[in-house]
């Protein structure tokens, strides 16, 4: 009884231990490898002298990468236009679809609608059958808008794929990963959410959904994305400053 006790006691203190365990970082000489006092160092200029050779040399990329390694990334909360839903090894995301290229032509096409449409009565120089064509495009238009809830993009990662789909289609195509070839997720430039996918001939930058409505949804996906599937992240280039 009193050895399991004095064991238990022993996980504990080496669990507080560990909890209460601090990153830190040692500055050595390049030129010597000696160890530098705090005395020698320059903080602010980020420049040291090595008390055994007399070297003065700069620190920079030892501070950048201590930094890096230790910067806390903030947890993204769930905005609103998201839905996740997770059972087993999958993770299921339904996400209210954003305005794309295909909705401007319509609404553009709507407004052409009209014009025609004036035009007609007032000089009747269309015919019939042009305003009766031109007509679907508002009737498409209005149907559209009035069922916006209903767009939706559906985005499904399983053990062995990554599957996005939209819904209605809107001329946007299905698409497929493998992912074990995904290397990183990236809220790009314009506010999307793209890929790093590692391929035969290198990697390739591949644009997984487009410009979404805030730069919180956006996040929100590559933080979830990469979580699930266990993808430590990592600055990039090409991704949004």
């Amino acid at each position: 009884m009193e050895h399991k006790s004095l064991h238990k006691h022993k996980l504990e203190l080496k669990e507080l231990k560990k909890e209460k365990s601090k990153v830190f970082k040692k500055l050595h000489c390049p030129a010597c490898e000696t160890p530098i006092p705090a005395d020698n160092i320059n903080i602010n200029d980020k420049i040291a002298k090595c008390g055994g050779c007399d070297a003065i040399f700069p620190f920079h990329e030892a501070v950048s990468e201590f930094t890096s390694q230790n910067t806390i990334k903030q947890e993204v909360i769930r905005p609103e236009g998201i839905d996740i839903f997770h059972f087993q090894d999958e993770l299921d995301i339904t996400i209210q679809q954003p305005m794309v290229g295909f909705d401007a032509f319509m609404g553009m096409m709507a407004a052409v609608f009209f014009l025609v449409l004036e035009l007609y009565f007032i000089t009747g120089s269309f015919s019939f059958y042009w305003v009766m064509g031109f007509s679907l495009f508002p009737l498409y238009f209005l149907y559209n808008y009035m069922n916006r809830a209903k767009n939706k993009i559906n985005l499904s990662v399983d053990d062995k794929q990554l599957t996005i789909k939209w819904r209605p289609k809107k001329f946007v195509k299905d698409k497929v990963f493998d992912i074990h070839d995904i290397d990183q997720i990236y809220v790009n430039k314009a506010n999307g959410v793209s890929m790093i996918i590692n391929g035969d001939d290198g990697q390739q930058h591949v644009r997984l959904l487009h410009p979404l409505s805030t730069p919180s949804k956006a996040k929100y996906l590559e933080q979830e994305i990469e979580k699930h599937l266990g993808i430590t992240d990592r600055k990039v280039l090409e991704a949004q400053s």
